[in-house]
């Protein structure tokens, strides 16, 4: 039987909310949808960490910054945003690698800046990759991130897609 999509947001002692996330987010672009309807909104994505426990089932926690009260976080993470952001995120470096199970490892750098990781998410689900683990970190204005990224089905993807995703990330690289 598969858990239900749950979000608990908290309130953090800063300021900001943290989000616990779990279940089946069932739509395999509802982290991109998260992040961009959250941009949207308003909010930032500060840090967190998530990850596909099986499949169809995530766990995982974001720290936020912006008003999420009254926000239904798992409505967000099931449907596209009505407003998307076209500018192509900007990435200061990027490194990726084909891991011993046939996933690729991604890690970025990039100035911080509110939306970036739902337009990136995007832009990489149009090669057909999906996360199965983030980490997302904002330092001093620096975005330091890692993604673990399978095709469909938890495919590995082919080496023409991951040419592609090179030849897409170089393209944001300045």
């Amino acid at each position: 039987m598969t858990a239900e999509a749950t979000a608990d947001v908290q309130a953090q002692s800063d300021g900001r909310h943290r989000i616990e996330l779990a279940g089946a987010f069932t739509h395999p672009h509802w982290l991109a949808f998260l992040c961009g309807g959250l941009s949207a909104a308003g909010v930032s994505v500060v840090s967190g960490r998530a990850v596909r426990a099986a499949p169809m089932q995530w766990e995982g926690q974001l720290l936020v910054e912006g008003a999420v009260e009254g926000v239904d976080v798992v409505a967000l993470a099931s449907r596209r945003p009505t407003v998307r952001d076209a500018v192509s995120p900007v990435l200061t470096g990027h490194s990726v690698s084909r891991r011993a199970d046939g996933r690729v490892e991604l890690s970025l750098e990039a100035p911080d800046e509110l939306g970036f990781l739902g337009r990136l998410l995007s832009r990489v689900s149009l090669l057909t990759l999906l996360p199965t683990e983030v980490e997302i970190a904002t330092v001093g204005g620096r975005i330091s991130d890692r993604f673990v990224l399978s095709g469909i089905g938890s495919t590995p993807p082919s080496d023409e897609v991951l040419d592609a995703l090179r030849a897409m990330l170089g393209s944001m690289t300045r």
